[in-house]
């Protein structure tokens, strides 16, 4: 196939695998929500009068034909300095509202203006930045640290502003704003926040709560080794659950039919407000996805991994993203950068948001529309074609939301920072610093690493053109993963006997477990374990220890030929990941490779084969087991360095059985996702063109000519 990929467009190709394809399902069924939702929100400030200075009826129609949203947000409290958020655009009894607006009712004005124009609109609520002066009429409703003092105090929320504890009484105040806010008529409300900041939260009432449930007063500082602490940890979590559910049920006593969703994260949590614990409680899962230009900007994928990871579970999934350039936010985002980023949205399996600052929206309209116009036109035209499509991925990346939570390596020697290993002016960095004993330093190291390894492997499938899902703790089943020929665990150190046993059962009836560093090692709560039957499982005689990280002058040597080394030949060195473990393998196992002695001196002879290998490979009844003794993904995510692309996308393809049904030859920066509509026999191929001028912000795409899509009849096997 010959033909250019323009910018970040999504290409819809509808291919018939068998028969003739069918239209898409008919979507009469489905609610105004669970179909594509392309949604905005203007943003006033602390000067939300501005809104009622529009001729509204032109503002609605420009909503729909300019920016081709069918749903909007309205701001029916304040999110801007100092912490306006007990501030209402709208007539709530007891409530205040904004001065400026004098007798006029924001929701009540624009909602009928917007529904007659076809625009869904949602009621913005800001539950989590409030002012000192607010927070000072109401003693105890503030999150309180450890220390007695409150969260807000010590953080100052946007360096302004402080925040209120969803158990404490502040929790009927907002209950009762979310009933007189759904009195209005809004089709929706989104809650940005409430959150549970860390270190919190110990006022009156969660003391009281904490010691109901357990008995014991909260643990007075962070110790990942008293089980007190872990329980406050699962606390937390069960607090904003507790204050959504009741949320929801004070919204839907006025309009069962309207929604209600908040502002989650994603796997890594430090915050509490866990994606997974929420579904039940919310209609959509959505987060935000920011660009900010800096060091962590050259993640191409931040918005198509978090799309990918809020559309695996049940809900329809939504994307956040500010037409802003990080925080300069009156300065609209490049258009190449706001066509990323909801091309990345939609192949993800989400909806797009984009938030427009109304200064910029005016001095800089051209520029603002010119980066969404046309993306939003096409999802438009093409809306039946992106209902209810499945994916068709036969590989599984497991984001593990308890790991992160729970997880802290007790390999002390893996805490020495190494130095970073570059040369400069004769100056070669090797430095060897002392360990870490601090919990929250030693907690933060761990969830990077895993962040890393989830975002490394995310990165090598994505350039690998190899199709997958995501999924959550609690997708690990026989029934789920029967859909999947291979699951990958990116240092999924954190298992349960349930989910260890799912796994075995998958790979035992012909599935492939590719899995790195200390996968399973540990509990589901984070207690180590020593489990015999998954050490073997992995084949691994014995956990020595764990190398001193360096990113120097150490090294892996291929050893052996095997599907997982393919493309590397034997005797071939290759970079050794910065993290590392010393194992041994059983008799049964193969190893393909092995690390070298360690060296971690620069312009050194090189040393020995250590004993140690670094990758297993075994097979296990009909299926086959791929394991890393290192953080593999981390450090492809952070070093960038090719042969760890093949080593995992090797990995991935060695599985016995493959039922992939396309594949791509294309440059590693075209993205491919594939699914197929609900009924048909049809697959939708999308391909996402990241490919740009090798910095960002980007301002140009890179044409792509001369892909190479092949289909393979699975029930055949004819290519």
């Amino acid at each position: 196939m010959k033909k250019n990929i323009f910018y970040l467009l999504v290409f819809l190709f509808v291919l018939p695998i068998a028969g003739s394809a069918k239209t898409p399902a008919n979507n009469s069924d489905k609610k105004w929500w669970q179909k594509p939702m392309r949604v905005m929100r203007r943003n006033y400030g602390a000067n939300y009068e501005k809104f009622l200075q529009n001729d509204l009826s032109a503002l609605a129609r420009e909503t729909r034909d300019v920016w081709h949203c069918n749903t909007e947000w309205i701001m029916a409290t304040l999110g801007s300095s100092p912490g306006l958020a007990d501030v209402t655009t709208f007539d709530a009894p007891g409530y205040t509202k904004l001065k400026a607006l004098g007798d006029r009712d924001v929701l009540r004005e624009y909602i009928p203006i917007a529904h007659a124009n076809g625009i869904h609109v949602i009621a913005y609520m800001n539950m989590h930045w409030f002012s000192y002066p607010f927070a000072e009429k109401h003693p105890g409703w503030e999150q309180t640290l450890a220390t007695g003092k409150s969260y807000g105090r010590v953080h100052p929320l946007y360096g302004n502003g402080t925040t209120m504890c969803v158990n404490s009484p502040w929790r009927e105040w907002a209950l009762r704003l979310i009933e007189e806010t759904a009195k209005t008529g809004v089709d929706g409300i989104f809650l940005d926040g409430p959150v549970v900041y860390p270190g919190c939260c110990y006022c009156q009432t969660c003391q009281e709560l904490f010691r109901k449930e357990t008995g014991h007063n909260i643990p007075a500082s962070e110790d990942w080794s008293n089980p007190l602490w872990k329980k406050f940890i699962a606390f937390r979590e069960e607090s904003m659950v507790n204050f959504l559910r009741d949320a929801r049920e004070a919204l839907h006593s006025v309009n069962p039919e309207a929604i209600i969703y908040l502002n989650c994260g994603k796997w890594r949590n430090d915050v509490a407000r866990s994606p997974e614990q929420l579904e039940p409680y919310q209609d959509i899962t959505g987060a935000e996805a920011f660009f900010h230009p800096g060091p962590q900007a050259h993640n191409i994928y931040k918005t198509l991994i978090a799309a990918k990871f809020l559309s695996a579970g049940n809900n329809p999934a939504m994307v956040f993203t500010h037409h802003a350039l990080g925080a300069w936010h009156y300065l609209p985002l490049p258009p190449t950068e706001m066509q990323l980023a909801i091309a990345q949205t939609v192949a993800g399996g989400a909806d797009p948001w984009i938030a427009i600052f109304s200064d910029a929206s005016r001095r800089s309209k051209k520029e603002a529309v010119a980066g969404v116009a046309g993306m939003q036109a096409f999802l438009e035209k093409n809306e039946a074609l992106f209902t209810g499509e499945i994916s068709q991925a036969r590989v599984a990346l497991w984001a593990s939301e308890q790991t992160s939570r729970y997880y802290i390596s007790q390999e002390s020697a893996l805490y020495r920072k190494a130095g970073s290993g570059r040369e400069e002016n004769l100056i070669a960095d090797i430095s060897k610093a002392k360990r870490s004993m601090d919990w929250a330093r030693r907690k933060k190291t761990s969830a990077g690493w895993l962040d890393g390894e989830i975002q490394g492997y995310f990165l090598a499938l994505s350039r690998s053109h190899i199709p997958f899902d995501m999924l959550w703790d609690a997708h690990i089943s026989a029934a789920r993963l029967k859909k999947y020929d291979v699951l990958i665990l990116p240092n999924v150190a954190c298992l349960s006997e349930t989910q260890k046993q799912a796994i075995y059962d998958f790979v035992r009836s012909g599935g492939t477990l590719v899995a790195d560093f200390e996968s399973g090692r540990y509990d589901e709560r984070g207690d180590k374990t020593n489990d015999a039957q998954w050490r073997n499982f992995l084949g691994i005689k014995e956990m020595v220890s764990a190398f001193t990280p360096s990113v120097i002058e150490d090294y892996l040597r291929i050893v052996a030929g095997e599907p997982a080394v393919g493309g590397l030949i034997t005797s071939q060195l290759v970079a050794r990941p910065q993290f590392a473990l010393k194992v041994t393998a059983n008799v049964d196992t193969k190893i393909p490779a092995v690390f070298l002695q360690a060296n971690g001196l620069s312009y050194q002879g090189l040393p020995a084969d250590s004993k140690f290998p670094a990758l297993l490979c075994r097979k296990v009844d009909k299926g086959r087991v791929v394991y890393f003794p290192s953080l593999e993904g981390e450090f492809y995510f952070s070093r960038k360095i090719e042969q760890h692309r093949m080593l995992i996308a090797n990995a991935v393809m060695s599985a016995g059985k493959n039922r992939m049904a396309v594949s791509l030859e294309a440059p590693a920066t075209v993205y491919m996702e594939v699914r197929r509509p609900e009924e048909g026999k049809a697959l939708h191929i999308h391909l996402v063109n990241s490919g740009g001028d090798m910095q960002r912000p980007m301002t140009e795409i890179i044409p792509v000519h001369n892909l190479k899509i092949r289909l393979r009849n699975i029930h055949k096997g004819v290519t």
